[in-house]
């Protein structure tokens, strides 16, 4: 399943979405809820939500699918919420298990924000980061099929 979803990642990623957009795209695809809204939703969650180097995209538009994905089946908000906190705690763990970290800054090894050291840096967005979004889709594709 890996080597699909780094094919499908390979396709989306710098060419036309950013991490965020790529993991909510490909995740809503591989279980039939996607809707051309939802790169949108997503769109500023790039770079660490904006740019900044925060939390990784890949993290984010992961947990905007658990959401989604868990609205299909549960449909008290309350219930829903609780039930997405669980899945996105256990994500979270596989992620940092596998990376050490969820922030981009961190995963990259570099700020993100200095426009310098990112053209420094340009080739981790071809390296890096395609492997981040690629783990990141298929943990939640796991989760849901535990």
């Amino acid at each position: 399943m890996e080597r699909t979803v780094r094919k499908e990642v390979n396709k989306l990623f710098i060419t036309k979405y950013n991490c965020a957009q790529t993991v909510l795209t490909l995740i809503t695809k591989h279980m039939q809820l996607f809707s051309s809204s939802l790169p949108y939703l997503a769109a500023g969650l790039g770079g660490g939500v904006g740019g900044q180097g925060e939390v990784c995209g890949a993290i984010t538009g992961a947990t905007l699918a658990i959401g989604l994905l868990l609205s299909q089946r549960i449909k008290d908000v309350s219930e829903h919420k609780d039930l997405t906190k669980t899945f996105t705690r256990e994500f979270l763990k596989r992620m940092k298990r596998t990376f050490n970290t969820i922030k981009c800054n961190k995963l990259l090894n570099f700020d993100i924000r200095d426009e310098a050291l990112h053209k420094k840096n340009i080739h981790v967005f071809t390296e890096i980061c395609p492997k981040v979004i690629s783990k990141a889709v298929v943990i939640v594709l796991e989760l849901f099929s535990e």
